[in-house]
């Protein structure tokens, strides 16, 4: 899936790379969760490369470790 995306992505993708619920999406990039997230008008865009970066080096952490 994720080699068919464009460098922006919307919420909507965001979700579905996720594997959450929309309103989980939301919730996480409002708190400011995810990195390379940015609101254009009412819209909100996410840099994928930045994203995915992001899931790598979360999943590279010990379970329990914080940022």
């Amino acid at each position: 899936m994720t080699g068919d995306l464009p460098s922006v992505i919307t919420i909507e993708e965001l979700a579905e790379l996720l594997r959450v619920s929309l309103p989980t999406a939301y919730a996480a990039v409002k708190r400011g969760q995810v990195p390379g997230a940015v609101k254009v008008g009412k819209c909100w865009r996410l840099h994928r490369s930045t994203v995915l970066s992001w899931l790598v080096q979360g999943c590279a952490r010990p379970h329990g470790g914080k940022p």
